[in-house]
């Protein structure tokens, strides 16, 4: 039995995410420790708890220690990794994708076709929204051999703080051949850019929104938009994203975004906040973002051959990601900086 110690580097949520898909996958027996060590409130909270209980169901495993706050948990996976139809709901705004962050990992390996419904936030500070996993994380996917339509996402209904109540839906095929190396490090030129604008507003936000994306200059190409909001008549109630993807001749898709809070309540606030970090991406001539760098780092470790990517500065997720993937995978990293 492996055992982990979860203050370890970033001391977060993802390394009960990875630590768990990769022992659900290679079958290795694990006990957690220290869980969300580095968190000023450690332990498993709703969000983490959900995804736990969610791959502890899909890997059949005997566990102990699922439960609000438990800064330790042991896991041994059963022998087959299931296939079927799942709910898990986080019954808060914790991230919908950080529940697909953990399941379709396992579930690619899984025996048979899977449907998740996983309830939640869509649109929430600190986590990656509902567009970026639709079109920045799946697209990358298909590097690493994962067959177009192989994981199809649909969101039924945004969530946004403070009370969530997103919906979205997940089906995933299993691989029928292992995963490719993938190669991430020749961007090419950026062709394309668009901003996915999701959430409720009142018209004058729209409105505002729409033309600081029309008159925005700093890109190398205009940027196209797509608006998925409803409309609200009190300023108090928005609750907006910008979600940003760059599209380069050489297939890769880069993501940036800004969610409403602060000194973001505005819709102009809003569209500057993304665009400056997407501006901060695209003058590194990375091929991967500062999000998905570390996303990707499981693919990398359970794929077939050799992988590389060109992304920016390493961020702590990622360092944190690489050491327990080199850790539970034959997988071997070098960073060259």
């Amino acid at each position: 039995r492996m055992i982990i110690d979860g203050s370890t580097l970033e001391g977060g949520g993802q390394i009960l995410r990875n630590c768990v898909a990769f022992a659900a996958i290679l079958n290795i027996p694990l006990h957690i420790t220290n869980i969300r060590g580095n968190r000023a409130k450690p332990g498993l909270q709703r969000q983490h708890l959900a995804g736990l209980k969610l791959a502890v169901e899909l890997c059949n495993a005997r566990a102990t220690g699922l439960e609000r706050d438990s800064t330790q948990v042991t896991i041994v996976p059963g022998s087959e990794i299931k296939h079927g139809q799942f709910t898990a709901d986080v019954e808060s705004a914790g991230a919908c994708t950080l529940l697909a962050q953990i399941s379709l990992p396992i579930a690619l390996f899984g025996s048979g076709s899977s449907t998740f419904v996983l309830k939640g936030g869509t649109n929430v500070p600190l986590s990656p929204p509902f567009e970026y996993l639709k079109r920045v994380f799946l697209p990358a996917l298909a590097r690493f051999g994962v067959p177009e339509g192989a994981v199809e996402v649909c969101e039924e209904r945004q969530g946004f703080m403070p009370g969530g109540g997103g919906e979205v839906r997940v089906r995933i095929e299993p691989l029928t051949r292992p995963l490719v190396g993938a190669c991430l490090d020749e961007r090419g030129d950026v062709t394309k850019c668009t901003a996915y604008v999701s959430g409720v507003c009142t018209a004058a936000f729209e409105a505002e929104v729409a033309k600081e994306i029309q008159d925005c200059r700093k890109l190398a190409v205009a940027m196209e938009s797509e608006f998925r909001v409803r409309r609200v008549h009190r300023e108090s109630k928005c609750q907006m994203q910008v979600v940003l993807v760059a599209e380069t001749s050489n297939g890769h898709r880069i993501g940036a975004s800004a969610v409403t809070g602060g000194k973001r309540s505005s819709g102009k606030g809003l569209v500057a906040a993304a665009v400056a970090k997407m501006v901060e991406q695209l003058e590194g001539e990375v091929c991967v973002d500062e999000y998905l760098q570390d996303q990707v780092v499981i693919f990398m470790a359970l794929a077939r051959g050799r992988s590389r990517m060109k992304c920016g500065e390493i961020t702590l997720h990622t360092r944190t990601a690489i050491h327990f993937a080199s850790l539970l995978s034959r997988a071997v990293f070098e960073i060259q900086e």
